[in-house]
């Protein structure tokens, strides 16, 4: 039996969050041990996993006092480290930006692994002196392997620490997809027939993405009246993007606990990001007939996307308006090729065994 720690922010709802119960539950607690180390035991996800993991609240001091904070922290951080120093068959640092998650998991186990879910070259805008300083400061270098969950994050980030190259891959998320789809099945959402519908999943965060200029982009189009955008999440940004609505086809549903209803109901779904690893909704809107429109490459090793069902979207959306006049012309007609979910989830799982065991 292997016995396995992971160490991530917390639980709330959110793709790398998904991504990582989705991993851990599909990992056999029969024959592995698991625990997941959290800054914070919070957030909805907490309840959906595995009962047979065990969950350690790190419980990281938030205390206004940063000299007492700094201090409370190190304690904490001494203590745990002298308790499970090298415990482990392998230690997994899955929030790529918690520092602390990258120092305990190489104090926990000989064999550690980092994951990075972001595309960093394009969030530091391909400033390479920056790139370099988050990565030394994680100390990724340190790690015996490196998981990518995209092709293209991996490509950019070698080009600027091509010391890395040897021990890293690519492994895409796993889709939970008995649950999306039976998620999507609770509830029967009801849109226009008569307009092609849109839909935006995910945090109004517009700095990543770029959400004002999307719906900038839809204030000004001349075909707006054939069309709806559906808008599910929330954010720091969503007061800000309310008020920058001139249109009546831009339609804000707030925070679904269910998304999944709507991503089935929908003709498209979008995504104007201006950076991202891999988006689980990629994956979720596959498996749930949705074409995709996207600013980012729609890559995974062992998932067979094309042209057909995916529309690439510009960076700077100036082809947004071609795109609209195309669809609302002529809907794609095309079928979302259908997947085999199952046997795509167990060849990765297969891979990430290996990874565990150091094979």
């Amino acid at each position: 039996m292997s016995k396995i720690i992971f160490f991530s922010c917390n639980l709330c709802i959110g793709g790398m969050e998904k991504a990582l119960v989705t991993l851990i539950n599909s990992i056999d607690t029969k024959k592995d041990e698991v625990t997941l180390v959290l800054e914070h035991k919070e957030g909805e996800l907490c309840k959906e996993l595995n009962k047979n993991v065990k969950i350690v609240d790190y419980d990281l001091s938030s205390n206004r006092n940063i000299i007492i904070r700094r201090f409370i922290n190190l304690v904490k951080k001494i203590k745990f480290v002298i308790q499970n120093y090298h415990k482990y068959d392998c230690a997994i640092s899955y929030a790529t930006y918690s520092v602390l998650s990258s120092q305990m998991a190489r104090k926990c186990s000989k064999n550690s692994i980092i994951f990075i879910h972001s595309d960093y070259y394009s969030l530091y805008n391909g400033e390479e002196e920056k790139i370099r300083e988050f990565f030394q400061e994680i100390q990724a270098d340190k790690f015996n392997k490196i998981i990518f969950v995209s092709k293209e994050s991996r490509e950019k980030l070698i080009k600027v620490i091509p010391e890395i190259k040897a021990k890293s891959l690519v492994l895409g998320n796993l889709v939970d997809y008995k649950n999306i789809i039976e998620l999507a099945n609770k509830e029967e959402i009801k849109m226009n027939d008569k307009k092609n519908n849109i839909v935006f999943v995910g945090r109004l965060d517009d700095h990543s993405k770029n959400i004002s200029q999307l719906i900038e982009k839809i204030n000004n189009n001349k075909e707006k009246d054939k069309f709806n955008l559906y808008i599910v999440g929330t954010g720091p940004d969503e007061i800000k993007l309310k008020k920058l609505c001139k249109s009546s086809n831009i339609i804000f549903l707030g925070e679904k606990e269910n998304p999944y209803p709507y991503i089935k109901a929908s003709d498209y779904l979008i995504l104007s990001s201006k950076y991202e690893g891999f988006p689980m909704v990629y994956s979720e809107a596959t498996l749930l007939d949705t074409k995709i429109i996207t600013t980012v490459p729609v890559e995974d090793e062992q998932i067979c996307y094309n042209g057909k069902n995916v529309i690439r979207l510009e960076k700077d959306l100036s082809n947004f308006d071609e795109i609209i006049s195309g669809i609302v012309k002529h809907k794609m007609d095309s079928e979302v090729p259908k997947m085999d979910f199952e046997v795509i989830n167990k060849n990765k799982m297969k891979i990430f065994k290996k990874i565990v065991t150091n094979k």
